[in-house]
């Protein structure tokens, strides 16, 4: 495909005009948001940390396995580098003390990891998604459904992700998911 030079430079210049209307309306929570997500890419390991870190927590209902698989996630990715000075600090305190009260720190760790992604992973609940789908609608943007949860581990766990799509789709509002095939087969 070829542009022509005058063609290329147009859209570079619309870009730029797009990029800079967005610095100048960004709200505090997408700016902190922006932040992070600068000081992540500076190092692609971190990118690779958070997926797991995601996909992992909120797997088992059990506060002990969580902890061990967080922890695990700590221990295999040590030079991480987009946490705060305060967040750092969380993960000392979790990883010297909480690991040993689970049922405590677990659901606590949790949380704060929900309220800090809430902005980009959204609650799967009905309710919840289907108001933000509206909303997004309501602004001419479509949702991409992309369901957490990237190992299959068998057949029967395969089968309950495919049986989780086709709920997903069933849903009126929704007409846009991604599936990888590491979760169905």
């Amino acid at each position: 495909m070829n542009i022509s030079k005058e063609r290329f430079e147009e859209a570079k210049e619309v870009a730029r005009e797009w990029q800079l209307y967005i610095q100048e309306h960004r709200e505090s929570v997408e700016e902190k948001f922006h932040d992070t997500m600068l000081r992540m890419l500076k190092d692609p390991m971190n990118k690779i940390f958070l997926i797991e870190l995601l996909d992992q927590s909120f797997r088992s209902k059990n506060p002990h396995r969580v902890a061990d698989q967080i922890e695990y996630i700590f221990s295999k990715y040590k030079g991480t580098s987009f946490f705060s000075a305060f967040e750092e600090l969380l993960i000392l305190s979790f990883r010297k003390v909480g690991i040993y009260m689970t049922n405590i720190s677990v659901p606590i760790f949790i949380k704060y990891l929900r309220d800090d992604i809430k902005n980009v992973v959204i609650p799967g609940e009905e309710k919840a998604l289907v108001e933000h789908i509206k909303k997004r609608k309501a602004e001419g943007t479509r949702v991409n459904i992309n369901i957490i949860g990237e190992i299959v581990l068998g057949e029967m766990e395969a089968d309950e992700r495919v049986d989780k799509y086709i709920k997903t789709l069933q849903n009126p509002h929704i007409d846009y998911i991604s599936i990888k095939i590491s979760t169905i087969f």
